[in-house]
């Protein structure tokens, strides 16, 4: 008996831990679910953003950096991947313990989708990109490479 409500106590707080967690705890590096990219996350005027630090593959078959060839906005094709922020306008929501309100642009396809994020209890990233509705899309799990 004492065992299982020890088990329920240090779940409790575990999970109010997670709640109240700082909301700077996102800033750093992050290494992609893919392992492709490391996103250095910030903050800037209040908003959580991320931008584009480190790529495994950096350029292209030519030998020059990679660009931003798949953008729609032919303006925007021209910019070098590393140095572009990826993720903008993200919020500390504190009662649920997760940052939304946000946007993901993913530079394979040229697409933006909403985003929402939350830093797991074993200290790894979630991302939840999505279309409309989050249960409309898909989530990675990113690692964390550097602290803030």
């Amino acid at each position: 008996m004492v065992r299982c409500f020890l088990t329920v106590a240090w779940l409790l707080s575990a999970v109010l831990s997670a709640r109240a967690q700082n909301a700077d705890a996102i800033l750093g590096q992050w290494l992609t679910g893919t392992g492709k990219a490391h996103i250095e996350i910030y903050r800037q005027h209040g908003l959580y953003q991320g931008r584009i630090v480190w790529l495994r593959a950096p350029f292209n078959e030519e030998g020059r950096p990679k660009l931003d060839v798949h953008n729609p906005s032919v303006a925007l094709q021209s910019r070098p991947l590393i140095g572009m922020v990826n993720l903008t306008g993200f919020r500390y929501d504190k009662a649920e313990g997760v940052y939304t309100h946000g946007m993901i642009y993913d530079p394979e396809s040229g697409k933006t989708y909403r985003c929402m994020m939350s830093v797991r209890p074993d200290g790894t990233l979630s991302v939840r990109g999505y279309i409309g509705f989050t249960w409309i899309g898909r989530t990675e799990v990113w690692q964390r490479v550097r602290g803030k």
